[in-house]
């Protein structure tokens, strides 16, 4: 079987692009091990450290992200009010959700025990 003319050039070419993907999230991972804990300020700890835990997601974007989602099969979207009504309703909601949970873990934790623990430090 004949290949197409310019296959093996495309594969080729295909081939050194992903190397070239994969040797730019490589140095950007590198790059990123560089940085101090996002909580403590611990250096070369990519953003995080063990005390610390994971850092927390950016929440707005997620909350907008939720709406987004929740706009999809709940509203017409080809009206573009019916989608920034939906996703509004579901910020309102979540927004809400968030801050009783928050109420709800600071009347459950000792102020003190908040002090000592730098989790409980790290957002208002």
């Amino acid at each position: 079987m004949r290949w197409p003319a310019g296959t093996k050039e495309a594969r080729a070419a295909g081939r050194e692009r992903a190397e070239r993907a994969r040797q730019e999230a490589a140095d950007a991972q590198a790059v990123r091990q560089e940085l101090p804990c996002e909580g403590c300020g611990q250096e070369c700890s990519a953003g995080l450290c063990e005390d610390c835990g994971y850092p927390a997601p950016d929440t707005g974007a997620l909350v907008v992200e939720a709406g987004l989602v929740a706009a999809t099969w709940a509203a017409d979207p080809g009206d573009a009010a019916d989608v920034a009504a939906v996703a509004a309703h579901v910020r309102a909601t979540l927004e809400a959700d968030i801050e009783a949970a928050r109420k709800q873990f600071l009347d459950l934790v000792d102020p003190g025990e908040r002090e000592a623990n730098p989790m409980g430090r790290r957002r208002p």
